[in-house]
């Protein structure tokens, strides 16, 4: 051998066989990917999402009463017992007929009786049009102190524990249910993104 040839090497020992090597360098080059969660969590989120869901769906479809007060006299006409509710002089383009009347005592808890109006003043009376339209006797004249929208209505139903007859002549607190909000229109924020509805 000349001293200018270089001495045979031994080829270089692989180490890795060349499929595994083709693995192990396809494994490093994948995007891993955060955990965010773990699996066995997910029925739960979705449970409480669909509970949720459920939740805005009852309180948008549920609806609570818009009313308006005022004070309700008991009078005694010819043939039957009426309910004489004046109400304010704004509420005269929000009241009529067929609408549910509520007259209740100072408690206020549960009404006395319910009612159904008939009739509805189609101005604002002053309290002498009131009583001579009404033939009030003098006891309920003196009731009526300030002008107002009159809504004349037919008892529906008394309250089991309640003497009718007593309370003729007398002076109750009156609510007119005049429509119905949902429920949301309540939570406040929330009530300034929904659209404002007729009554």
């Amino acid at each position: 051998m000349s001293e200018n040839e270089a001495p045979d090497t031994p080829p270089a020992k692989v180490v890795f066989r060349e499929k595994a090597h083709r693995l192990y360098v396809q494994n490093q080059q994948k995007i891993v990917l955060l955990k965010l969660a773990r699996p066995k969590l997910f029925p739960v989120y979705w449970t409480l999402l669909g509970a949720l869901a459920v939740s805005i769906a009852l309180a948008w479809s549920a609806q609570i009463p818009v009313t308006l007060t005022g004070t309700g006299l008991i009078v005694e006409s010819v043939d039957e017992t009426i309910i004489l509710s004046l109400l304010p002089p704004h509420s005269l383009d929000q009241v009529s007929t067929s609408q549910e009347v509520q007259l209740f005592d100072e408690r206020g808890s549960e009404p006395l009786l319910t009612a159904r109006v008939l009739d509805v003043s189609t101005e604002v009376l002053s309290p002498a049009e009131i009583r001579e339209r009404f033939a009030l006797d003098p006891d309920l004249a003196d009731l009526v102190e300030q002008p107002a929208v009159v809504a004349v209505a037919k008892i529906d139903s008394v309250r089991t524990d309640t003497d009718l007859d007593d309370w003729i002549g007398g002076r109750t607190n009156a609510r007119v249910v005049v429509g119905s909000k949902p429920v949301l229109q309540l939570v406040p924020g929330v009530r300034d993104l929904l659209p404002e509805e007729d009554s």
